[in-house]
């Protein structure tokens, strides 16, 4: 049994806390495709601030945006898969989150719409993909509808904790058919069952790799998914306790090095004696 195919979160995983690459990341990425195996991203970000990392880090393998909702093929620059919205969602969501004046990012699979005041659109442009690279390429609305609707993949609520909490409950309580995931600052919103997890089964079977010779790596609330469907699940150091309780290897912080820390254990065989199949 090996490792084919390696799945990486990128906030709080490739990058560290301080939003730069983990220490030896760039490197141990590099080694590990060398070898041969397949390297992607799975991240909670839209394309624009994800495409970047990709052209960083010289991958070829799809990779997979917004929370699970699009798989991108690199070679092809096409959109492998991808989840939509309908109208009625989408002015759900709206609704929901006017009512409760959330900031809304409406997602497709190419680009990021931006429903926001003004002070939080001017934050918004400080934002950087990653340490000292801004984020240039967000579009403002000030109506929903001059998004195109019928395109919109994700979307996602900014606002106090204690809203967001009430929102993510109520959003998963509805009967709309959607998914709602409560991050450290946002809610995630998409089709119900569209998450990381299904994202990476339906990349693997895109590439005919079992779903046991996948590993994948993360820290956040929307990796848990994904950490229970693959073969080899790692958490970082500084993941919550409910990722670490989904994975099988809990790895040193993405501050002290802990994604190269696990492509070096896994290229020297020290994961084998835990590779077993779920």
């Amino acid at each position: 049994m090996r490792i084919q195919l390696v799945v990486t979160d990128i906030d709080g995983t490739f990058l560290d806390s301080q939003n730069a690459p983990s220490h030896g990341a760039v490197e141990a990425i590099k080694a590990i495709q060398q070898l041969g195996v397949h390297f992607t991203l799975c991240t909670g970000r839209g394309d624009p601030s994800t495409r970047p990392f990709i052209q960083l880090l010289n991958i070829n393998t799809p990779y997979i945006v917004s929370g699970g909702a699009a798989i991108h093929d690199v070679d092809k620059r096409n959109v492998v898969k991808q989840h939509l919205l309908n109208y009625d969602q989408i002015a759900f969501v709206v609704e929901l989150g006017i009512a409760n004046a959330c900031e809304i990012f409406l997602q497709t699979a190419l680009d990021i719409f931006v429903l926001a005041s003004d002070d939080f659109w001017h934050e918004v442009n400080t934002w950087e993909w990653m340490k000292g690279f801004p984020i240039d390429s967000f579009q403002r609305i000030f109506n929903w509808q001059d998004a195109p609707i019928e395109q919109v993949i994700r979307m996602d609520y900014f606002q106090t904790p204690e809203i967001l909490a009430r929102l993510n409950q109520k959003i998963n309580e509805s009967n709309m058919g959607l998914e709602a995931v409560m991050m450290r600052r946002n809610v995630e919103i998409s089709q119900a069952g569209v998450n990381k997890g299904s994202a990476v089964e339906t990349l693997a079977e895109h590439l005919n790799i079992p779903m046991k010779h996948v590993m994948a790596l993360g820290d956040g609330s929307n990796d848990v998914a994904m950490l229970r469907k693959v073969g080899l699940p790692v958490a970082m150091q500084n993941a919550s306790p409910a990722v670490k309780l989904a994975a099988r290897v809990v790895a040193p912080s993405s501050d002290a090095g802990g994604l190269a820390w696990t492509l070096h254990n896994l290229m020297s065989g020290n994961f084998e004696h835990i590779l077993t199949v779920r």
